[in-house]
């Protein structure tokens, strides 16, 4: 093949191996493969501007309902053979959702394009602060609600704070404590599905009295002999000492005898 059809006629290896020779023949120009393989070249032949990462700090809520945020970063371009310091402010959608680690690409909101060409993209990297009150597992939110010993008996009604407001939920007699209860569609949405939503999870936490009235002393006592009559409120299996340490002896072998030896 004659060099002129040579497509790769431009190309060749240097004698330490390394790097390349570029010979035009006038039909390559060597910064327009360079920016084709490399986004490298001169701006002459860069086809859009340089792409721009930025990191955007939310809040829990910012983040789960969306918001809107101007992002205001520095570059430097060239121009005339001279290096320029540019300022550009981009307000930048939030959709409700986002989470850690997401990012949103925001098109032609980047550097500008030489000589007129196309603006690079602008990328936002989402970093979300924590809540107090609300904790995030996918879509779905968990909150911790305290309920006292009567409400955990005989059941009632608690506040709960759902990313929609209060909400009054009831809770049913006889809740264990850590019980989950589940409100539906109560989570966060899903920024790629706007009709799809997370669930709202609550945890109970048992919230025992540190004192007592002598009344409420007496009705303790009380329910503690109606409890011993019954026999079958709570059920569960007797408890041996003698057994449990038999079956530790059993298992851990002469370890345990050489311990009793000393001890004695």
């Amino acid at each position: 093949m004659s060099e002129e059809n040579n497509p790769f006629s431009g190309f060749r290896v240097n004698n330490n191996g390394f790097g390349f020779e570029f010979r035009s023949n006038g039909s390559i120009d060597p910064n327009d493969i360079l920016a084709e393989m490399f986004g490298m070249g001169g701006g002459r032949s860069r086809r859009t501007g340089n792409d721009v990462n930025i990191n955007v700090q939310l809040s829990f809520l910012e983040a789960v309902n969306g918001c809107k945020k101007e992002i205001r970063y520095e570059y430097v371009s060239r121009q005339d053979k001279k290096s320029v310091r540019q300022v550009k402010n981009v307000k930048v959608d939030i959709p409700a959702g986002v989470d850690n680690g997401m990012t949103i690409r925001v098109p032609e909101q980047g550097e500008d394009g030489p000589n007129g060409k196309p603006n690079g993209d602008l990328y936002v990297s989402i970093v979300v602060q924590s809540d107090s009150y609300f904790r995030r597992e996918g879509l779905n939110i968990y909150v911790d609600i305290p309920i006292t010993l009567s409400q955990a008996l005989l059941g009632g009604t608690v506040e709960v704070l759902t990313l929609d407001g209060l909400v009054d939920m009831k809770v049913p007699a006889y809740s264990q404590p850590d019980s989950r209860l589940v409100m539906k569609g109560k989570g966060v949405k899903d920024p790629n599905n706007a009709r799809s939503r997370g669930n709202l999870i609550v945890n109970l936490k048992l919230k025992m009295p540190t004192t007592l009235s002598d009344k409420q002393q007496q009705l303790i006592k009380e329910f503690e002999e109606e409890e011993k009559k019954q026999k079958g409120s709570v059920n569960s299996r007797p408890f041996s000492l003698e057994q449990a340490w038999k079956r530790l002896k059993d298992f851990l072998g002469p370890l345990t005898n050489d311990k009793e030896k000393q001890t004695n």
